[in-house]
């Protein structure tokens, strides 16, 4: 349930348009074409199961608003996971303190701009 309404949230602040359910890597598509994996989360990590084009990854507030850990290439996140074997239920995990600081190293032109 977090999952769906952080992309419902995402999709609404950033204009994205959502997909439907099965589409691999991704759930929303930016004006530009761009393909957007959305993670959205309540505890202290996320998971990935496959390297997304791009990655909006954000925590889910207890008044209902979210605060962006993460939001930048796909690639960037993957690149922790490489050479490491695969966890037994498929997800990689990652903590959100790690994915603010592989955020500070994206530039502004990479991210998905709000719009609200």
């Amino acid at each position: 349930m977090v999952g769906s309404l952080g992309e419902c949230l995402v999709a609404d602040a950033y204009g994205l348009e959502l997909m439907t359910a099965s589409n691999k890597g991704y759930d929303a598509l930016s004006d530009a074409g761009l393909k957007v994996e959305i993670k959205a989360t309540q505890s202290s990590s996320a998971a990935f199961r496959s390297e997304p084009e791009h990655a909006i990854v954000i925590k889910i507030l207890p008044d209902g608003s979210f605060d962006e850990i993460y939001n930048g290439p796909g690639q960037v996140v993957w690149d922790q996971f490489r050479g490491k074997r695969i966890p037994s239920n498929g997800q990689f995990q990652i903590s959100l303190n790690k994915l603010k600081k592989l955020n500070e190293t994206v530039h502004e032109n990479q991210r998905v701009p709000k719009i609200i």
